[in-house]
């Protein structure tokens, strides 16, 4: 999984450093609290993992693109960790 022209998306590892860093997100807190994980990329400072209009992004509050939209925003970066064996 990897981040391309903020879309994230799944390719082979090409070996370069920029598909390293576009396939690197570092877990923090959930923004929208509840025990999920926000998912922060690694070379794009401030932008997270955020699902919108049933696709995958790498988005920032407020921004220019319509899936940086602040609606709804930390609700959209948090994700919630479970456990696949979770009954």
């Amino acid at each position: 999984m990897r981040h391309a022209d903020f879309r994230v998306r799944k390719d082979a590892r090409d070996g370069t450093p920029l598909f390293d860093q576009d396939a690197t997100f570092c877990a923090q807190p959930g923004r929208a609290g509840g025990g999920g994980v926000t998912l922060a990329s690694y070379n794009i400072a401030g932008h997270h993992v955020r699902h919108f209009a049933e696709a995958v992004h790498i988005a920032v509050p407020g921004g220019s693109h319509a899936f940086d939209a602040a609606a709804s925003y930390d609700q959209d970066v948090t994700w919630a960790v479970a456990s696949p064996w979770a009954p």
